[in-house]
């Protein structure tokens, strides 16, 4: 290995100053310290007759909405206020910029009012301080300076940012560090994209082998028959078909959350409430649950908010508590009721006007038919599946770390060298 002489490790440190920022301490000497509206101007243009929408990301890519259509987007019925903006603007997300919706746009488009779009004063380099920006957002800057009275409805707007301070290295080191950052975090992205992968087809490998074996079971060369349950199929000869009616007991009893103990009903099971969940003050309006009931939120903008519960305890008056009864067996019908097949039949049985105000309730659920294996079926499906799905999901959360790793790595990355800890040489 070579070693590097004195001359040359000297000449590979920086002298680091005060930057008089809290939250980034020390900077390069060379470097400057300076509000952002000295380096920058907010620009409002007028939008074109053939303008697109652009919509700005909290992954940070600001790109026409039609190049990444997804579910769950607003869409505004009058564009009141729209603004042009330009391929390579900076744009900053004036509610969403605290979780990242900071970035370069490329393309030409229009957007709404609540986006913040910038334009160097001088030679500075946009993408070096979209960077910096973003480790603005990953320290919480956004929300100590943003008004608002939930993190969802806080607003920054440019006199705010405008006043943040910005750190300013001379222009071609700014153009140097955006390059290099590119590249490393194209890297990282691309691992992150291949560990997304992985978890996806185990979620879907997890999901195919529950439906597989409620409905199917486990002997692959078992004779099949109709079920006469289009979401089903087939399923073994052996098996019946009841009626959710004839397995379970709705338990409507009314109680009070001071005698038991408020519950939520998440994606992830039945919990003891969250901090963050809606609170009611109406106390006394709950479901009373207890350990072994299966509760599911009846309201379809709540799918797949269901389970058994392993708590005594309340839960709100929009989710429908069922009392296993009978022989039967509470994990393999648990098992059947988080299909996404299930859901799908689930909320087609119920009433409504628009879909966050769907519900499905016991009315509704009581005569819907499932199959109904031979009991020591059941609870082979059911153990089976406990084996199965806590290996596969072991193997989620191995590569969920990785992922948040690989995060914390690329944010280290981003705030080590936008803030100078480390140096971008001439040759990289």
């Amino acid at each position: 290995m070579r070693l590097l002489s004195l001359s040359q490790v000297m000449n590979r440190m920086r002298e680091m100053i005060n930057s008089g920022i809290d939250w980034i301490r020390t900077i390069p000497f060379g470097w400057q310290v300076m509000p952002y509206k000295r380096a920058f101007k907010e620009i409002e243009r007028l939008p074109l007759d053939d303008d697109e929408i652009i919509t700005c990301f909290r992954d940070g890519e600001v790109t026409l909405r039609k190049n990444r259509r997804e579910d769950g987007f607003t869409i505004a019925e009058q564009e009141s206020g729209y603004q042009h903006i330009a391929k390579g603007d900076l744009v900053v997300h004036g509610m969403d910029g605290f979780a990242g919706s900071i970035g370069i746009s490329d393309s030409d488009g229009k957007a709404t009012p609540v986006l913040i779009v910038l334009n160097p004063l001088h030679d500075e380099c946009s993408k070096y301080f979209m960077y910096q920006l973003r480790v603005y957002s990953n320290l919480e800057v956004f929300l100590a300076t943003a008004t608002g009275i939930r993190v969802r409805s806080c607003s920054l707007n440019w006199k705010k940012l405008g006043n943040l301070p910005a750190i300013v290295p001379p222009p071609d080191e700014q153009q140097r560090i955006a390059d290099y950052l590119d590249e490393r975090c194209d890297a990282i992205d691309e691992a992150k994209r291949i560990v997304e992968k992985e978890i996806n087809s185990l979620q879907r490998l997890r999901k195919a082998t529950i439906f597989r074996a409620v409905t199917k079971g486990l002997d692959i060369d078992s004779n099949m028959r109709d079920s006469g349950i289009q979401w089903v199929g087939k399923i073994p000869f052996n098996w019946e078909i009841g009626r959710i009616g004839g397995l379970y007991k709705h338990r409507n009893v009314k109680v009070n959350d001071s005698d038991y103990q408020p519950l939520s009903v998440t994606k992830k099971g039945i919990l003891p409430q969250l901090e963050t969940a809606t609170k009611s003050n109406d106390h006394d309006n709950r479901k009373l649950v207890e350990v072994g009931d299966f509760v599911i939120n009846s309201r379809s903008d709540r799918r797949g908010s269901c389970g058994i519960s392993h708590f005594n305890g309340s839960v709100s008056l929009i989710n429908t508590v069922l009392e296993p009864c009978g022989l039967m067996s509470p994990a393999y019908y648990g098992y059947l009721f988080r299909t996404s097949e299930f859901a799908d039949e689930f909320y087609k049985c119920g009433h409504g006007i628009v879909d966050d105000l769907w519900t499905t309730r016991w009315q509704d659920m009581k005569s819907m038919k499932v199959p109904c294996p031979p009991i020591e079926m059941q609870i082979a499906i059911a153990d089976y599946l406990d084996g199965h799905c806590a290996a596969i999901d072991s193997i989620i959360s191995t590569r969920s770390r990785q992922l948040d790793r690989l995060e914390d790595y690329r944010k280290a990355i981003i705030y080590a060298y936008v803030t100078g800890k480390k140096e971008v040489s001439c040759g990289e």
